[in-house]
Formats: C-alpha cells, sequence, structure tokens
C-alpha cells in the first residue's frame, strides 16, 4: 500500500465526525448560535468536497502509475477532470476506473455493494446528526433530508455509465453550486444566489447541508468501491 492508496482507501466520514463534534462544544442552545454554525457547516462542507477531489486526483495519479500510456496522456494533457468537482468531472474519473477494469478482462461489480453502500450512509448521517447540536437546530432542514434519503434507490446511482441519476442528480447540482460560492467567497457580494427559476424547481427542498453531507458520503463509497475493484483487477492480471 502506497500512501496515495492509504488516502484513498480512507472515508471522507472523518471529516463529518470532525466537524460535528466541534459543533457540540458549543455550549448552548438558540438563535444566537446560527452565525457560529453556518460558519462551521461551510468549512465542513469545503473540507469534504475538497478531500473527495484530492481523491480523485489520487487515483488518477494511481492509474497513471500503472499504465504508462495513460500516464503519457495525462502529460500530454490529452485527458482532463478539471477540478474534480463537477458531476461532469467525476463522472470522467468514474468512467475510467470502469473502463480500465473491464480491460483487464474483470467485471466492474459495483451493484452487488451498492445496497450496503446506502445502508452505510443513512447510518454514517444518524450516527453524527441524531440528537446532535446541528440537527436540533436546523430541524426542519434534518427532517426534509431524512424524507430525502428514504427515496435513495440503488438504480439512481452507479447504473451503468451513469454516475448520479434522477433526484440525486438535481441536486448535486445544487451541491456544486453552493461549493462555488463558499470556495470563490462569492457570497460576500452576490445578492441574488437563487433565481426565481431555481427556487421554483422542486428539489430545491432538498437542497440543504445534510442532503450534500449525504451525497458527498455516497460518492465516496462509490469512488473508494470502484477503486478497489480496479486495483483488484489490476494484480489479477500482473
Amino acid at each position: 500500500m502506497s500512501v496515495r492508496t492509504d488516502f484513498i482507501s480512507t472515508s471522507v466520514f472523518e471529516i463529518l465526525q470532525e466537524g460535528v463534534a466541534a459543533a457540540e462544544c458549543i455550549q448552548q442552545e438558540g438563535v444566537d448560535t446560527y452565525p457560529i454554525l453556518g460558519y462551521l457547516l461551510q468549512s465542513v462542507f469545503l473540507r469534504m468536497t475538497g478531500y473527495e477531489e484530492q481523491k480523485l486526483r489520487n487515483i488518477c495519479w494511481e492509474v497513471a502509475t500503472m499504465d504508462l500510456d495513460y500516464r503519457y496522456q495525462m502529460i500530454q494533457g490529452r485527458v482532463s477532470y478539471g477540478e474534480y468537482s463537477s458531476l461532469e468531472d467525476k463522472k470522467k474519473v468514474y468512467d475510467l476506473l470502469r473502463e480500465k477494469t473491464r480491460a483487464f478482462g474483470a467485471d466492474f461489480a459495483l451493484d452487488t455493494k451498492k445496497v450496503v453502500m446506502l445502508d452505510e450512509v443513512k447510518t454514517e448521517m444518524e450516527t453524527v446528526m441524531k440528537d446532535s447540536l446541528i440537527s436540533n437546530s436546523f430541524p426542519a432542514d434534518y427532517h426534509q433530508y431524512g424524507v430525502f434519503v428514504k427515496s435513495w434507490k440503488k438504480e439512481h446511482f452507479a447504473s451503468g455509465g451513469q454516475l448520479l441519476g434522477g433526484t440525486l442528480e438535481k441536486v448535486y447540482e445544487a451541491l456544486y453550486k453552493q461549493r462555488n460560492r463558499c470556495a470563490h467567497n462569492t457570497l460576500s457580494y452576490q445578492q441574488d444566489t437563487i433565481t426565481f427559476i431555481e427556487m421554483q424547481d422542486s428539489q430545491m427542498i432538498n437542497s440543504n447541508y445534510f442532503s450534500y453531507f449525504a451525497i458527498l458520503l455516497l460518492l465516496d463509497k462509490i469512488f473508494t468501491e470502484a477503486f478497489h475493484i480496479y486495483l483488484e483487477a489490476y494484480r489479477m492480471k500482473i
């Protein structure tokens, strides 16, 4: 195992745990804690999105270490994944792992893992969020997240060539916009961050930090498992 593979195997859940634990240090509940919690949620959100972007970079570097033709393409700039943050960028890395695994003659068998992934996301979110200061401070958002996550099905992600589909894809679009607003500090000068058309979208009600955290946990599990499948196929081939 290398430093990169160790990092790829580590879950982004650790960052969420640290963030929720930090919030518990606040000694009281009330509206006066909202600015602190808002700042903390932004920080945890950015750390989780950044963590996932770095994980995808590490995956590509590992593939390049094992595949010299692919490494040459990367050096020549023939393949690009942007900032590894948009869903399109992420899907390119997902497709890379899928195609390289199949090139080794192995089955890219994520289907058997997807029910477990869903259960793990729900369990991890409940473990850190239930009765926490954060969920108690934003009960409406936490309740709506609970409704939203119950609608998730294994067909909604990592299905064929699709990374996220249906409502998950729609909410990820909002997640990505929020990532850019926070990362580039546009919240400090943009007055209208959400358009009227966006407000009318049926999935706006699901666009909150609880849903964002859950989707990031799910994506992390997809890529970690996909990389391990690829790595096992590579080892069997050599």
